[in-house]
Parts: C-alpha cells; sequence; structure tokens
C-alpha cells in the first residue's frame, strides 16, 4: 500500500510523502509501476506460478490538498463539491494510466484505492494563528520547551485535519460510479457500525458489486477506540453475506466470545510472538535491542488496550498496562503477555464474562 493521505509534517513535510503526493500523481504513478515489478521479480524468483494470487498493490488518498495556513473552511464549503471532485478524478486517472485517460487497463499496477473522503491540509498554522503566549521569547533556548511546542503544534494540525475539511463521502460515491473497473473503499469519518452500513448501502449496498458500488469501508480509529462497539456485528454481517451469496437461510451466529476470552486468546499470541522474537533480526526501526523490545513490547499491549471501554474496570485495567509497558528493560516480567495478564486481574469477572456485543 503506497499512502498518499498522511498530512503529517512528519511525513509530508520536507521530503514531499504522505498526502504531499497527491501534488505529484506522475511521480505516484512510476511508484506503484515499480512496485508491481518488484512483486513480478519476487513471486518469479520465488518459483510463483503465473496463476497464484500475487500481493496486491493499492493507494490511499485524499480528495486532495491544501495548504493549512491558507485554509478557509467557509470557503471551502461555499466551494462545493465539485472542484474536489475533479481534483481527485484527474488524480486517480494519472496514477492508474500514466496519461490521465479513463481507459481501464488490466495491467494498470493499481486496481484498488482506498479514499479518505476529506482533503488534507498540510504545513503549519500561519505564525499569527498561533498565540503569543505559545512562541518562546527567552533569549536562551529551552530545547524542551520548543520540542514541546511542536509536538503540541503538530497534535493540532492532526485535529485540524479531522474536523476543519467538511467529510465529501458523495464523492468517493461518484468515484465508483466514475471508475467501475477500480475497487473504490470509502474511509473518514466512520464513528459506529450504522456508519459503516449508511457507507455501504448509499454506496451500492453490501454484497451488491453492481457498477456503482463501493468496494468497502476502511475503519481506523473508531475501531482502536470502541472495538466492541464498532466490530461486534462483523461476523453477522459477513455470516449474512455468505448466505446471501451460498443462496441458503441465514440464520443468527448462536455465541460470541465473551471479552476475557478474547483477552486470554490475545496473551496466548503475544506468548508465541515473544517465544520467536529476536530484537536483532527485526524491522522496527530502533536504534539498539533493549529499543526493539521495548517497541515491540508496547506494539503488542496496545492492541487490546481499549477492549473494556466503557465497562467497569476499564480504568484500572488501563492504569495497569500504562504503568507496566513504560518500564524499561528486557525482563520477563516486561514482556507484553505478563503486563496483560497483570492488567487482565485488574477487571471485575462480570466484565470479563460479558460478550463482546454487549456494550
Amino acid at each position: 500500500n503506497l499512502n498518499c493521505g498522511c498530512p503529517s509534517k512528519t511525513v509530508s513535510g520536507t521530503n514531499g510523502y504522505g498526502a504531499a503526493l497527491m501534488d505529484r500523481p506522475e511521480r505516484v504513478y512510476n511508484c506503484v509501476q515499480r512496485m508491481r515489478d518488484a512483486v513480478r521479480d519476487a513471486a518469479r524468483d520465488s518459483g510463483m506460478e503465473e496463476d497464484e494470487q500475487r500481493p496486491e498493490i493499492t493507494v490511499k488518498h485524499r480528495l486532495g490538498i491544501h495548504e493549512l495556513s491558507a485554509y478557509d473552511r467557509e470557503l471551502d464549503v461555499e466551494r462545493g463539491d465539485e472542484y474536489w471532485y475533479q481534483q481527485v478524478k484527474e488524480f486517480i486517472q494519472t496514477i492508474t494510466s500514466g496519461d490521465g485517460n479513463n481507459e481501464h487497463d488490466p495491467e494498470t499496477a493499481v486496481q484498488r484505492l482506498q479514499v479518505h473522503a476529506r482533503i488534507g491540509l498540510l504545513g503549519d498554522f500561519d505564525e499569527a494563528q498561533i498565540s503569543a503566549d505559545e512562541q518562546d521569547k527567552d533569549i536562551k533556548i529551552d530545547h524542551k520547551r520548543v520540542h514541546m511546542q511542536k509536538k503540541k503544534q503538530a497534535r493540532a494540525v492532526t485535529i485540524t485535519n479531522r474536523s476543519a475539511p467538511p467529510l465529501r463521502p458523495e464523492i468517493v460515491q461518484r468515484l465508483a460510479l466514475e471508475f467501475p473497473h477500480l475497487s473504490i473503499v470509502c474511509n473518514g469519518g466512520i464513528r459506529s457500525f450504522a456508519d459503516v452500513r449508511q457507507r455501504l448501502e448509499s454506496g451500492g449496498g453490501f454484497g451488491s458489486r453492481s457498477s456503482a458500488s463501493l468496494a468497502g469501508v476502511m475503519v481506523g480509529r473508531a475501531a482502536i477506540n470502541h472495538p466492541c462497539a464498532l466490530l461486534s456485528p462483523v461476523d453477522q454481517l459477513y455470516h449474512d453475506y455468505e448466505h446471501h451469496h451460498d443462496h441458503t437461510p441465514s440464520a443468527p451466529l448462536t455465541k460470541q466470545r465473551t471479552r476475557g476470552e478474547v483477552l486470554h486468546e490475545y496473551i496466548a499470541y503475544c506468548r508465541h510472538q515473544e517465544s520467536i522474537f529476536n530484537p536483532n533480526l527485526t524491522t522496527l526501526r530502533n536504534n539498539t535491542p533493549q529499543s526493539r523490545t521495548l517497541s515491540f513490547k508496547r506494539q503488542l499491549v496496545s492492541v487490546p488496550f481499549h477492549l473494556f471501554t466503557g465497562e467497569e474496570g476499564n480504568n484500572p485495567y488501563q492504569r495497569r498496562i500504562r504503568k507496566l509497558s513504560h518500564r524499561k528493560g528486557s525482563r520477563e516480567m516486561d514482556w507484553a503477555s505478563r503486563i496483560l495478564g497483570a492488567a487482565l486481574a485488574e477487571v471485575p469477572r462480570e466484565t470479563l464474562e460479558k460478550p463482546i456485543g454487549e456494550f
């Protein structure tokens, strides 16, 4: 997946990656062509047969980009959808065909696009937008303070990107009509499973797959922050979908796992990952084996962090994880499986025995 949707200054700033790539669609086209060639070479070298399924090359992008310091939400709303529809349409035409035409090329490197239904705001706030008390007026530079200010400003930019540009899912639905040969996935502003259904139904309906339908919906933050509320209906959805295509009667799924069962299974998964983890043979980009081990641990414990959101015992559970996961070192007690086991002890039995579909 080539990410052309991240507006973070760290990503899209000096080097022009992330959402900044939307300003250079020809470069994106060249990138995905090289990615396709690399996949082909790797498949050939590994002895993969021609008819075997290869990794899919996808691109995630936004509707367009705009400088944050010059952005005016009222003017953007007044401008309407048509301007951004034309912008993203031209971007898709270029990255999938190279010459900007709308002809279906079965050899194109990209067949699936994940489209965030907002524009991305790049850069920083204008200096006038930053309050005077947040600016460093000392002659002597306080590097720690400067670092915290930049971190705070980056956080503000991230929040602005989620809220200031209006959400325009109708444009993504139009793209599915315009490019029926591509799989278009809608992303952005999805906070509940009801939102998932609404996007799918307004975009052609789940299971419809007519030329006008979306290929799917991508959910990010909402699935992390409240996984039970958002994801527990998915099992039933796919159960119904399977029966719809098999033309067999669909019945409700009989039993859902409890939160405790999910966490116990995940702890077992962590134990397995820890048993095969080698800090000297990992793709984690840290300087030392100790820091790689710390990153590995924090990645594992982050997954079930919100498992008990809204339930009794959630606060002590999360506090325990935070306290233990920030201890440095690679001792056995610092492994994710041990941390989660200790945090599990903070959750009452009634919560552990609650099915994930109840919240």
